[in-house]
């Protein structure tokens, strides 16, 4: 197996810290075109780093818009409850 050279390792460093700068700005919300022209990379490699961030928002808003009907069913039961009480 042949030794990498030092600037292989110049490049890895490079991708890594392009990766985790794209990955930062997707996660800040900025949008898709304005990562591209800060990082000055591709646009298949920001999409490919941000789609999956975009996609994980979306199901975890998706979960806490079902906690909030679960919390508000609760709380209109306990209402109603409350209010039988102070009936009797």
């Amino acid at each position: 197996m042949p030794k990498r050279k030092k600037d292989d390792h110049e490049y890895d460093l490079v991708n890594l810290t392009q990766a985790l700068l794209i990955m930062e700005l997707g996660r800040a919300r900025v949008g898709q075109v304005q990562i591209r022209r800060i990082v000055g990379c591709r646009m298949n490699r920001v999409n490919e780093i941000v789609k999956p961030i975009e996609q994980e928002r979306k199901r975890v808003a998706k979960g806490q818009a079902a906690l909030v009907t679960k919390i508000d069913k609760k709380l209109d039961a306990i209402v109603r409850f409350s209010r039988r009480l102070a009936r009797l």
